[in-house]
């Protein structure tokens, strides 16, 4: 089984990252995922918070950095970040999520028992 799947800079855009974020909770393998620079927007992010809610996901590491999920994207991983009890590392720097999205990570980062490294860069 694949665990540790980098992506960045491949173009896949929203709908290439919710095929692959589908295949995630489908087969809850995967411990690692970079898909850093993909252009990816608040569209997908519930996709993301999908798996990522889901209590099979296995995933540590996850690297969103370089896309552009906005304030929307980050309050859409909010609950899913509460929830999760995978992810260890959190990559959003360079998403522009602003003053509105960095109280949605803190908020979520209340209920989150694992996350032990988070960049907003």
């Amino acid at each position: 089984h694949v665990q540790r799947l980098a992506m960045w800079g491949c173009s896949i855009g929203d709908q290439g990252a919710s095929v692959v974020m589908k295949a995630i909770h489908d087969h809850p393998c995967l411990t690692s995922l970079d898909v850093r620079g993909n252009s990816l927007t608040s569209e997908v992010a519930h996709h993301i918070a999908a798996t990522l809610s889901s209590p099979e996901c296995v995933l540590s590491s996850l690297i969103l950095a370089g896309n552009s999920l906005g304030s929307l994207g980050a309050d859409q991983l909010k609950g899913a970040l509460g929830q999760n009890t995978s992810l260890t590392f959190l990559d959003i720097s360079g998403n522009n999520i602003g003053d509105k999205g960095i109280c949605s990570i803190s908020e979520a980062l209340k209920a989150n028992k694992t996350l032990s490294s988070l960049s907003l860069g």
